[in-house]
């Protein structure tokens, strides 16, 4: 296949690039320095130069506290752009892949959400993405959107970390954290991610696709684990998400279930347990037993 992947330098687009290279697909790494996804005109000349069979699109204002102060650029980056990639997509027969978000749920279901499940959202980047969604879906039926939540990965993302090395550096940095423990994720790593969306591209997967470890925790589970198994030693306290108000509402309870991976024969993600443990692996930690 000959793939574009936008947003190449990010946390996914990185292990997107490694993964779909490693099978042996015809790759073309796209950053913002050379496709601006909110200028259709620069997504024409960029993607027509190279006319590829799939287009991964990973970029993405996800800041959600940035989208509620700018939401103009959330709409821009998020939807406009969406609807630029999808429409080029569509003029070179390719098709689009679009990475979504938990966060176009509402999370207060009390359960888990399938794709069969209507979107809700409760901020300006879940609202944002959704649109995104509606627009690749409506462009081809042959395009993939790809939800998932709770990222890390080897290339830091462009805020210079990600949760799991921020937790570690703050914990040797203050030895004392209070984290929420009211606000529920599924922690994905990329490189997993990374493979499945390889997966679901080759076998020509079209909708809407959960793609997350299996499992689910708190942000404070999750603290807690990543300094079990590092060992780093902190006094660790759960706290209520009101405790750190902030411009944007986030989902309590947005677990994503993989119900079509399971169904189609795709299979599933690792729990995410073994997702942390081996990317700790892979940047060198060693692990306490």
């Amino acid at each position: 296949m000959k793939v574009a992947i936008i947003g190449s330098d990010g946390q996914l687009g990185t292990d997107l690039v490694k993964i779909f290279q490693q099978k042996g697909e015809e790759v073309f790494p796209l950053t913002h320095a050379e496709i601006e996804v909110v200028d259709y005109d620069s997504c024409q000349k960029s993607l027509d130069l190279l006319k590829p069979e799939v287009v991964i699109n990973t970029a993405a204002f996800h800041q959600v506290d940035e989208c509620e102060k700018y939401p103009e650029k959330a709409f821009a980056v998020n939807t406009q752009g969406a609807f630029n990639v999808g429409g080029v997509c569509r003029e070179l027969g390719a098709r689009c892949v679009f990475i979504s978000t938990d966060y176009v749920f509402s999370g207060l279901k009390g359960g888990s959400y399938t794709e069969r499940q209507a979107a809700d959202p409760v901020n300006i980047y879940g609202v944002s993405k959704l649109a995104g969604e509606i627009w690749v879906l409506g462009i081809s039926e042959h395009n993939l959107v790809v939800r998932t939540c709770g990222l890390f990965g080897e290339k830091v993302s462009k805020k210079g970390w990600n949760f799991v090395e921020k937790i570690i550096r703050l914990a040797k940095e203050k030895g004392t954290l209070k984290v929420v423990d009211d606000q529920f994720v599924s922690p994905t790593a990329t490189f997993y991610l990374a493979e499945k969306i390889h997966q679901l591209v080759g076998g020509k997967a079209a909708g809407i696709f959960h793609v997350t470890s299996e499992g689910h925790c708190s942000w404070y589970q999750f603290t807690k684990k990543i300094l079990e198994l590092t060992g780093v030693p902190c006094d660790l306290h759960p706290v209520a998400s009101a405790e750190f108000p902030s411009p944007a509402k986030r989902p309590d309870f947005s677990v994503l279930e993989s119900e079509r991976l399971q169904k189609e024969g795709y299979g599933l993600l690792p729990d995410w347990q073994e997702a942390l443990a081996e990317y700790l692996i892979r940047q060198d930690y060693q692990l306490k037993k």
